[in-house]
């Protein structure tokens, strides 16, 4: 059921549900998965672990978006969102999480007079997924199955917009939940 991205050489993906119909009691841990696209081995966080991230809740996630702010053919981050059923307000719910790619020499590094120290080409960012870390972005109220976009404004300021909502079993269908579009 998980959708996936690729990095450069790795392939980034969240774990789905263990039935068709994404029914609550039939999810696991959400898992965050990246594997070497070159070997096909995926990083681990234990010997007997494929994922390098585990929430803490039983949750699937959606199809992951990958950001390359400056063009520069490097992943500046990947967003995904995580869904979940919660328990105290009986309904659906998604976290919009962020995994930043740290950078050594960045597009945004400038000199005490403010210019760029570094051209396109001259841009680290780490191929180590270890060292990428995860974090909530944001949280919706409402499920976000559908991938994530993005655009820029006039300005060159980036932003991400999504929908919640689902429709992937015969409950959905007389769900009259409101829901939401959100631009951040």
């Amino acid at each position: 059921q998980g959708a996936c991205h690729v990095l450069t050489d790795d392939l980034v993906f969240g774990s789905g549900t263990t039935d068709y119909d994404h029914a609550p009691d039939n999810l696991d841990k959400g898992r965050i998965f990246v594997v070497d696209m070159l070997t096909g081995e995926p990083y681990r966080t234990s010997a007997t672990e494929d994922w390098i991230w585990e929430s803490s809740r039983d949750s699937y996630f959606n199809a992951p978006m990958a950001m390359d702010l400056f063009l520069s053919n490097n992943v500046d981050a990947v967003y995904l969102a995580e869904n979940y059923y919660s328990n105290s307000g009986s309904e659906w719910r998604a976290d919009i999480l962020k995994i930043a790619v740290p950078c050594s020499k960045c597009p945004w590094s400038e000199d005490q007079n403010g210019n760029v120290l570094y051209d396109r080409d001259e841009y680290e960012y780490s191929a180590d997924p270890y060292a990428w870390s995860v974090s909530t972005l944001f949280e919706a109220d409402g499920p976000v199955t559908a991938k994530l976009n993005s655009s820029t404004d006039p300005l060159g300021n980036w932003m991400f917009y999504f929908g919640t909502g689902r429709y992937v079993n015969d409950d959905d269908k007389t769900d009259d939940k409101q829901q939401y579009l959100y631009c951040v």
